[in-house]
């Protein structure tokens, strides 16, 4: 899904979105914000309570998913974070510095990404 066509003219005051559980994410600084399909606000809350959230996170990616766990690898610059997401919206990073780096591929194609699912 392309966030940009369901949310005209909201990528730009965002700082990442993604989808699972049939929801949708919106993180922007400390706040997240839930919807449904629908476009409905479920829930709001603070990154705070994510467990070891990388502060600077500015993109996301969900590698897996099933009806009651998710795994996401969030990006803040060059660095990957790996995390765990339960359907209860509980998130939990792997504690540490980071995951791993991006490759100079994920570089380039990151960025055309971003530019083509979030604008």
């Amino acid at each position: 899904m392309v966030i940009g066509d369901v949310w005209p003219g909201l990528a730009s005051k965002l700082n990442y979105a993604f989808s699972v559980f049939d929801r949708l994410y919106f993180v922007k600084d400390d706040t997240y914000w839930i919807f449904n399909d629908n476009h409905r606000k479920l829930k709001e809350g603070n990154v705070s309570m994510w467990k070891h959230y990388p502060k600077k996170a500015d993109a996301s990616h969900v590698i897996f998913e099933n009806s009651t766990f998710a795994v996401l690898e969030l990006y803040s610059g060059c660095k990957v974070f790996r995390c765990n997401m339960t359907v209860e919206d509980e998130v939990s990073c792997y504690p540490g510095e980071y995951y791993r780096k991006l490759s100079k591929q994920e570089r380039i194609l990151g960025a055309i990404h971003a530019s083509t699912t979030l604008r």
